[in-house]
């Protein structure tokens, strides 16, 4: 790419273009009205014609998602197959100029016809250029010598004039006038345009000039690019069509996958060409995007919908990774939509568990999904899989044993998995047998409000092993009722069974809902920890790998 060099445009110019909708605002852009301090700020640079910066403008016939108005400003749209240029830098400044020159008036920021010129500072200004008072400002001066700045590019010199008639010599407060139109209408607005350059480009240029800004995220760059609207009608918005896809969803208890956008986007690139990086999903076909849209929808609900009954994970917070929805979704759009048959599940079942038990989406998360595209290939046409070679897992259960044993994070995968498994059991209250109820919002932290330690924390802190206390294998589900209310501080042989035992005579079947399979082996009857850390986190690990298939 050869250098750019600045092209200077003149005041009128650059109003026009942005008038006609030449120049116009991708939507990907954010927070792009000033308030009217900083406006005035600006205005004031250009009169006394201080350097404001360049704008840079992308040349492209192809379209994104703009924004259309400005105050009840409609900004005019070209015909497909037009060049446009999209302001990737400077786009405050450029809107700034206009709501002034337009003077807009907004609902929430003000009037920018309240923006005042003090020709009593002008005047001064221009017999001393040293003179560093502001002349355009917020401020309705204290005296009568001024003028709006959108009277002052927009009405006549002799109309302004005749304002001041009476108190200052007409020949004067016309030529203060005129210069000060010349000053504006004479300025060179420096301008670099980029033509002949991918989006992907286009936006890495975009996030290096706004530095100080938020990074562009791949979905707002898709958002833009693949906006459809057709004589004022819009006919595709991935935005709105993401939020309908997350209401949805919410009733599932998967409304968290909003965290990561991204999936989408990884799964129609996936679907289209069969891989996930960056720079494909960005350079899709806009009208095969579109046309994908609602069968890759129909995947993901499909597989959210297998994850909550088959998987039993009830609630997203406990995915390992939002990114292992991609595969399992890819399975249902190759498969026509259909459910897997018993030997297809079990594959999946292993594929999830050996990607969580393996940390596989902790990095290189776009390639890994790209090589698993064969492994669902497979897992589609039924063909046999030599996990050991796809997906090697490094344990057995004596080292998962001392895994288990380590403290609890809800950032890991691994740790994850095994609340995947414990929900699986579908874990019941401890004082009337009933059903936990997981819910996403206690489930973000370790110390939310549904993880328990089953042997307390402060009981264990009080005996002297709080060391040991977060050992994943001494983690629970409850409610948040008889965490914090009921049990407490209390050691298990108290609330289990001086307490819970007397309410709920099904006690051992709601332990064995939990993987405990019995009070005395597991060390419950006489508060051994060492026992029970020992009993539970073999039964854990057994669980693992039953599920990744090696036993």
């Amino acid at each position: 790419m050869n250098q750019p060099k600045p092209i200077p445009r003149k005041y009128d110019e650059l109003m026009r273009n942005i008038e006609n909708g030449i120049y116009q605002i991708p939507k990907f852009q954010r927070d792009f009205i000033w308030e009217k301090e900083r406006v005035a700020k600006l205005l004031d640079s250009i009169i006394k014609g201080y350097p404001i910066g360049t704008f840079i403008l992308w040349k492209t016939r192809n379209r994104l998602k703009t924004v259309k108005k400005i105050g009840s400003k409609i900004f005019k749209e070209l015909p497909e197959g037009d060049f446009v240029y999209y302001i990737l830098d400077g786009q405050q400044r450029i809107t700034s100029l206009y709501l002034a020159v337009k003077g807009i008036i907004l609902h929430e920021g003000g009037n920018y016809q309240e923006i005042y010129v003090d020709l009593k500072n002008a005047n001064e200004w221009t017999k001393n250029p040293e003179f560093d008072e502001e002349i355009v400002t917020i401020e309705k001066p204290d005296h009568n010598l001024f003028v709006t700045f959108y009277e002052l590019v927009n009405e006549r010199t002799s109309r302004l004039a005749r304002k001041f008639d009476g108190f200052v010599d007409r020949d004067e407060i016309e030529e203060l006038i005129d210069d000060l139109k010349d000053m504006i209408r004479g300025y060179e607005f420096p301008t670099i345009e980029i033509e002949n350059q991918p989006l992907g480009r286009v936006t890495e240029i975009f996030t290096r000039i706004n530095t100080a800004g938020k990074t562009l995220t791949l979905f707002e760059i898709m958002n833009a690019k693949v906006y459809e609207e057709k004589e004022g009608k819009v006919i595709f918005d991935l935005e709105e069509k993401f939020n309908a896809l997350i209401n949805d969803l919410e009733n599932a208890n998967y409304e968290t996958i909003a965290e990561n956008k991204t999936i989408i986007l990884q799964l129609i690139s996936l679907i289209l060409k069969q891989n996930a990086k960056r720079d494909v999903i960005l350079s899709l076909p806009k009208e095969e995007f579109i046309d994908v849209w609602d069968d890759a929808v129909k995947s993901l609900k499909l597989a959210v919908d297998k994850l909550r009954t088959y998987f039993r994970i009830p609630v997203s917070k406990l995915l390992p990774y939002y990114a292992l929805l991609v595969p399992i979704s890819y399975f249902y759009y190759i498969n026509d939509l259909k459910e897997p048959d018993p030997d297809q599940i079990k594959d999946l079942e292993r594929y999830f568990f050996r990607s969580a038990f393996t940390n596989r989406f902790s990095s290189a998360v776009e390639s890994k999904l790209n090589n698993d595209v064969k492994i669902i290939e497979k897992i589609k046409n039924k063909e046999k899989i030599d996990w050991n070679n796809e997906l090697p897992v490094n344990f057995d259960k004596e080292l998962l044993k001392e895994w288990l044993k380590k403290p609890f994070t809800t950032s890991n995968a691994f740790d994850k998995g095994v609340l995947c498994i414990l929900a699986y059991y579908q874990p019941k209250r401890f004082n009337d047998n009933g059903l936990v109820i997981l819910d996403n919002s206690w489930l973000s932290r370790s110390n939310s409000k549904n993880y328990h330690h089953f042997f307390p924390k402060a009981y264990l802190k009080k005996i002297k092993k709080g060391d040991f206390a977060n050992a994943l294998a001494n983690i629970t589900f409850v409610d948040d009722y008889l965490n914090k209310r009921e049990i407490r501080a209390k050691p298990p042989s108290r609330y289990i069974l001086e307490e819970f035992a007397k309410r709920n005579p099904d006690i051992e079947e709601t332990l064995k809902s939990h993987l405990i399979d019995n009070i005395d082996d597991f060390g419950i009857s006489n508060d051994d920890y060492d026992t029970f850390l020992e009993k539970r986190s073999e039964k854990i690990a057994n669980e693992i790998l039953k599920r990744v298939g090696d036993i």
